[in-house]
């Protein structure tokens, strides 16, 4: 009798094996969560056991866990609940266990990972539930137990590449197995369309400084066009696509030789391998897959990450080791910090500037914190928490927090603000009108100038769980005036359900009503917008299911207008703060990926015009890539689009003018009549179906609210996070947008409410030099300016980002 195979398991289940066998159950704790962690490379560092207080934490949270295993009683609907129905559910079993006011924030976050280690269920869903079921359990074998089945699927789905993965994990046990996963595995082709290859295809690759593997491959992926990708092993969403068009097939196999060429210094030859160049000029082309290397840090590195890991854990310990170091140390250890991509380094940036500033003079704390390395660590800290707030992903309930409350009350910290001058060498447009020499207005001319911009409508209304944004505050606290004429007004509701925020839409339809005549009320997806008409502004409230302040202003794109009246108080983040200081918005992936591609330019340009300069945070690459840009070019996207606007007045303009019918009419010669009139013809003659959040309806009466229905923050678009490394790219050619899959695979998914533009926004994908009278639309003069939009700026990963240019990575990548 023969013996029966055994089927090799896949790396998947490897990865299964080595978190059943590997790793601690509920009943048995693993000594290795108490002790001190932090990552560095390919390196797991463990320095020391947790303080007598972290052990105390961890032990509460597996004995409160252990608690609620018993206690929850799921319905058969649990597992499919939304988020805040679930967490009222388990809200008083957790008080009632004892977790912490942070740890049930935390949950609060995404309840349906820890409800489904109560009902002791596998973690199947293989869509945004992923990342944030692994962070909160992943000191859990039931957690490890899952990240086969949940990797096998990632390509489809996850918003997150193999490297965040390892970053959010602050345990160790899922940075070791992907570790592993990575240095073993056979994977080339990152991304949903790994399954389509062209006619010739190459895969090459060649070791950076620090072991990084870069991948380059070049295809042919059709007769008259050309395809190249380019990423670092790991962080296969973070990915270059450029584009090549050619007229003749011989011309694109001539143009995929040359690549070649120039890639490896060979002439191409099928099925000739070869690894990369001795000193890794030049890459290697192979079949599988290069082997990989450890990444392996200094030992300057090694302490750096310890140090970051202290800051976390006792503040006064860190400050005790940073009095210590010599001048050059710590200014090798900030320029870390503002190179780290996890929140810690922005953290430790901000905490030691401020206590350096009693002990340093100006000019040495300039040379301490330069300019541009100290904006990219506000970008990195802001950025973490956006993608978390997208992902619904939590910290980590065992580990010392990161500090998660970036908002700053603003006439409380008003000596923050203090005007400074814009090294040049970033400056990419200079404002064009004088700015107030005022920095900040005082909080009493603020409140007289938002009265008078908001014709006082608010005074009665009830403000709780209410703030206004955009463009009105800006002109509101700075004093300017010019350009924000015509801006409406944008109001978000935050720490409501859905339930509640459509009762106060209700009440605020009622008190219009009441209050008010001649009148019109739109209504769309997820926006309601009062319309006064002509001179009044447009009052838009905006109904995505925020949690709190901070989660509305880290959706707004525009560095200008992140800030947030609540009734009492004025709010913003790191990112105001420095907008106002330099008057200058940051052309920069962060308001990109947010608002996309054009939208997100003509809005700097907006700014421009209202005395706001326009900065970028250029490297090495972009800086070359800038020099050899293609001027004739018809098609331009990116930070590219912003070049040619400043080479080109035809740009500018263009880039300026609105051509959107969808906007809502506004204008000294629009009655209400006339106002109903063209958004009923609009909304008949273009809705399809599905667009209903660019086509709005008026509103007739109460009973039309029924089709009304709040937005999920972070529901929408979320699958991709390649657009946050798509904005600095500077190409050569224009891709077939008509046959490309890839591009019509990821604008399709891009298509959540947060993409919506408000009435005025350009939704092409490109802008034609040489067309601008087609371009430009003629029944724009009458439409409300966009800031209506301001309130659209949800959390969306990855509208129109620009496939056809040639993505500059970030050296820290």
């Amino acid at each position: 009798m023969s013996t029966p195979t055994t089927k090799p398991k896949s790396k998947w289940q490897e990865l299964i094996l080595d978190g059943i066998d590997g790793h601690m159950t509920m009943t048995s704790l693993d000594e290795s969560l108490f002790v001190n962690r932090c990552f560095e490379g390919d390196l797991v560092i463990e320095f020391g056991e947790v303080s007598p207080e972290q052990r105390r934490t961890i032990e509460q949270v597996v004995d409160s866990i252990n608690q609620l295993i018993g206690k929850f009683k799921p319905t058969r609907s649990s597992y499919s609940y939304a988020h805040q129905k679930l967490f009222d559910e388990l809200l008083p079993l957790l008080r009632e266990a004892n977790f912490t006011e942070f740890q049930i924030d935390q949950i609060r976050l995404h309840p349906k990972s820890l409800a489904l280690l109560l009902c002791n269920k596998q973690i199947e869903d293989p869509y945004q539930h992923d990342i944030p079921a692994l962070i909160v359990n992943n000191f859990t074998r039931e957690a490890l137990q899952t990240i086969g089945s949940i990797m096998s699927s990632r390509y489809l789905y996850s918003s997150f590449d193999f490297a965040e993965y390892m970053d959010m994990d602050r345990n160790g046990f899922i940075f070791k197995a992907l570790r592993k996963y990575l240095i073993h595995s056979n994977l080339i082709i990152p991304g949903k369309n790994s399954h389509i290859t062209g006619q010739l295809i190459v895969n090459l690759s060649r070791y950076l400084k620090n072991n990084d593997l870069e991948m380059y491959i070049i295809d042919m992926t059709r007769h008259l066009q050309v395809r190249t990708k380019r990423y670092i092993y790991g962080k296969e969403l973070r990915i270059e696509e450029q584009y090549f068009k050619c007229n003749e097939e011989a011309d694109a196999n001539e143009k995929f030789k040359s690549l070649y060429k120039e890639l490896t210094n060979k002439d191409y030859k099928p099925n000739d391998i070869f690894p990369p160049s001795e000193n890794n000029e030049f890459f290697g082309h192979f079949e599988a897959i290069t082997e990989k290397r450890y990444r392996i840090p200094t030992l300057k590195q090694i302490g750096f990450s310890v140090l970051s890991e202290m800051f976390l854990i006792n503040k006064t310990d860190f400050m005790e080791k940073i009095n210590h170091l010599t001048l050059d140390t710590l200014r090798d250890f900030l320029i870390y910090c503002f190179q780290n991509q996890k929140p810690v380094g922005g953290e430790i940036a901000m905490f030691l500037l401020g206590k350096l500033k009693s002990s340093h003079s100006e000019e040495s704390l300039e040379e301490l914190f330069p300019f541009q390395p100290f904006i990219e660590s506000v970008f990195n800290r802001h950025r973490w928490f956006y993608r978390s707030m997208i992902g619904d992903v939590p910290q980590s309930l065992i580990r010392p927090p990161y500090d998660a409350n970036l908002l700053i009350n603003v006439y409380e910290n008003r000596d923050l603000f203090k005007p400074k001058q814009l090294p040049e060498a970033n400056l990419l447009f200079s404002q064009k009108v004088s700015p107030n020499p005022l920095v900040l207005q005082d909080k009493k001319t603020f409140l007289d100038n938002l009265k008078k911009n908001t014709d006082g409508f608010f005074e009665s209304l009830d403000m709780s769980n209410m703030v206004i944004i955009g463009g009105i505050m800006t002109s509101s606290l700075s004093g300017e005036t010019a350009g924000f004429e015509s801006s409406d007004i944008d109001v978000c509701f935050y720490g409501l359900s859905e339930t509640d925020i459509t009762a106060r839409i209700v009440k605020i339809v009622e008190h219009i009503n009441a209050n008010y005549t001649g009148h019109s009320i739109t209504y769309s997806d997820n926006e309601i917008t009062f319309c006064r008409h002509y001179p009044y502004r447009h009052i838009q409230f905006n109904c995505t299911l925020f949690n709190n302040i901070q989660d509305v202003l880290l959706g707004v794109d525009i560095e200008a207008s992140c800030f947030a009246f609540d009734g009492t108080n004025v709010w913003t983040t790191q990112r105001g703060i420095e907008a106002f200081n330099y008057r200058t918005n940051f052309a920069s992936p962060y308001g990109f990926v947010i608002r996309g591609d054009q939208i997100y330019q003509r809005r700097l340009l907006k700014y421009l015009e209202r005395g706001f300069n326009i900065a970028y945070l250029p490297n090495d690459k972009l800086a070359e890539s800038v020099k050899m840009m293609n001027n004739e070019k018809k098609r331009s996207n990116g930070i590219e689009l912003l070049f040619k606007a400043r080479n080109n007045p035809e740009v500018f303009k263009s880039l300026l003018e609105r051509n959107k019918l969808g906007g809502l009419p506004y204008g000294p010669t629009i009655t209400k009549e006339i106002f109903n009139k063209k958004v009923a013809n609009n909304h008949d003659n273009n809705y399809d179906g599905y667009n209903s959040s660019d086509w709005p309806q008026v509103l007739e009466g109460i009973d039309d609210l029924e089709y009304f229905t709040p937005a999920l923050n972070g529901d929408n678009g979320v699958y991709l996070s390649s657009s946050f490394y798509q904005f600095l790219f500077v190409g050569t050619e224009e891709p077939d947008h008509d046959f490309n899959e890839d591009f019509l695979f990821e604008n399709d998914e891009a298509g959540g409410a947060g993409a919506n533009d408000d009435g005025d926004d350009d939704d092409e994908d490109e802008v034609e030099v040489e067309d601008v009278d087609e371009y430009l639309d003629g029944d724009s003069n009458e439409d409300m300016e966009e800031d209506s939009d301001e309130s659209n700026e949800m959390a969306v990963d990855n509208p129109n980002p620009g496939q056809n240019m040639f993505s500059v990575l970030d050296d820290n990548n």
